[in-house]
């Protein structure tokens, strides 16, 4: 099931209220963008859903989040600033609006904001250090 039917799912045969799906459908989409394999999904999606209302590892093993198709027709994604080997990028959904900001070091993921000016800040006071980046 992708991200819209497992919440469908939940609604259909799960007592939860509309804050919990929300919460659950974030959890869905953070993982989604992570743009990791499927083993890794699960492995992120049972950490953050175990014991939360109930799901069963069979049913959380039938989520599959395909990152490349929810890219390439919900998300856009622009270069907001480019600095040395730092990006940040501002990706939005274009079925919401909503968007949230990703730092970049040499092309790997540091981390998402919804403050700019904080990542901003961050890259020029030297916060990440190159010593201190992903390795490569």
């Amino acid at each position: 099931m992708n991200r819209e039917e497992f919440i469908q799912y939940i609604e259909k045969n799960f007592d939860v209220s509309g804050s919990t799906v929300r919460l659950i459908n974030n959890i869905l989409y953070y993982v989604e963008i992570q743009g990791v394999d499927e083993d890794e999904q699960h492995d992120m999606l049972s950490f953050m859903l175990d014991g939360t209302i109930g799901l069963s590892d069979s049913e959380i093993r039938q989520i599959c989040l395909c990152k490349g198709d929810f890219m390439k027709t919900h998300i856009k994604l622009e270069t907001i600033l480019k600095h040395g080997k730092y990006e940040i990028i501002k990706a939005t959904d274009t079925r919401f609006g909503s968007w949230h900001y990703g730092m970049f070091y040499n092309r790997q993921w540091r981390e998402w904001s919804w403050d700019f000016d904080a990542l901003k800040q961050k890259i020029f006071s030297g916060y990440y250090e190159p010593n201190m980046a992903i390795k490569e």
